[in-house]
């Protein structure tokens, strides 16, 4: 039954692995690896089982690796099961919606000068991938106009 976010997030990767003809999670770590992604085996189970919420960058290689089980076989998969941005926007419901885990959440130290106030940006998330000699970040920030 699916109930949270995080129960609909796994039910939608489970979705999308047996659409690709439900490979083993070492399959999916080597079509990860060839695309220069970390997938663990060990990483992808509990998060199969709906024990844990997973990293972005760990749901982005999950069906990244799908992809490729589907490129690989020729496979015939519905657009949408793929859609980087339909399964961030999942994704940020889990994370928005998880449950704390016992303690509220360290706050980061604050970047403080003591020179000056004024424009200054604070990063809110980052995620990143290297593939080979080139990297791709993408950072989410807040431009701040205050006294620091």
């Amino acid at each position: 039954m699916i109930e949270t976010p995080l129960d609909l997030l796994v039910a939608r990767m489970r979705q999308l692995r047996q659409s690709v003809r439900e490979p083993t999670l070492e399959h999916l770590s080597r079509h990860a690896q060839r695309l220069g992604l970390s997938l663990p085996p060990q990483t992808l189970s509990p998060i199969l089982r709906g024990d844990r919420i997973p990293r972005w960058g760990t749901v982005r290689g999950f069906v990244l690796a799908c992809e490729q089980q589907m490129k690989t076989h020729r496979l015939d998969v519905e657009a949408q099961l793929l859609d980087l941005a339909t399964w961030r926007a999942l994704w940020e419901a889990t994370r928005r919606t998880a449950p704390s885990s016992g303690g509220p959440e360290p706050t980061p130290a604050p970047w403080k000068r003591a020179d000056r106030a004024g424009p200054h940006v604070v990063i809110r998330d980052s995620t990143g991938v290297v593939h080979g000699d080139n990297a791709v970040v993408n950072i989410a920030v807040d431009i701040r106009n205050e006294g620091l």
